[in-house]
C-alpha cells in the first residue's frame, strides 16, 4: 500500500493490504505523514499516537474512535471528518480546517486548537479540558453537553476567526 502526499511523491509504502494497516504502520516507524493524501480514509479505531500528520488531507475520513493523541495535525485538513469518540488529548490542532467535523464524545482535553476553523463542527459531550482555544471559530458549532473544565468563562460560539 502506497502513501502520497499533495506533490504526488510517495511517503511511505509496504505490503499493508488495507490504507489503514499502512498509515498505522508508517506512524509506527515513526515516518513523517506531512501533507499525506487520505481523503476519505478508513481509519476507525486506529492508533495513530504521536503522528506527524501536519497538512495532511483528513476530509471525510472515518476516525472513530481513532487514537490521534499527541498527534501533530497543524493546519490539517480535517473538513466533514468523523471524529467521534476519537482520543486527541495533547493534539496539535492549530489553524486546523475541521468544518463540519463531528467530534462527538472525543477527548480534546489538553489539545491545541488555535485558530482552528471548528465552524459547524459537533462537539456534542466533548471534553475540551485544558484546550486551547484563542482564536478558534466556533460558529455554528454544536456544544451541547461540552466538558469544559477551566475555560467556559472564555468560550463563545463565535469567537475568533481563522486569519
Amino acid at each position: 500500500m502506497q502513501i502520497i502526499n499533495r506533490y504526488n511523491e510517495t511517503i511511505f509504502e509496504d505490503d499493508s493490504k488495507t490504507l489503514k494497516a499502512a498509515v498505522e504502520a508508517a506512524v509506527q516507524n515513526g515516518v513523517v505523514l506531512k501533507g499525506a493524501i487520505l481523503k476519505d480514509a478508513d481509519l476507525e479505531g486506529a492508533n495513530l499516537s504521536g503522528a506527524n500528520l501536519r497538512d495532511a488531507d483528513l476530509s471525510f475520513a472515518n476516525l472513530k474512535g481513532a487514537n490521534l493523541s499527541g498527534a501533530t495535525l497543524k493546519y490539517a485538513t480535517l473538513t466533514a471528518a468523523d471524529l467521534s469518540g476519537a482520543d486527541l488529548r495533547g493534539a496539535d490542532l492549530s489553524r486546523a480546517d475541521i468544518k463540519s467535523g463531528n467530534l462527538e464524545r472525543g477527548n480534546l482535553s489538553g489539545a491545541n486548537l488555535e485558530r482552528a476553523d471548528l465552524g459547524h463542527a459537533n462537539l456534542r459531550a466533548a471534553d475540551i479540558s485544558g484546550t486551547r482555544l484563542e482564536g478558534t471559530y466556533l460558529g455554528g458549532a454544536n456544544l451541547d453537553g461540552i466538558q469544559a473544565e477551566g475555560i467556559m468563562r472564555r468560550l463563545q460560539p463565535a469567537q475568533g476567526g481563522k486569519k
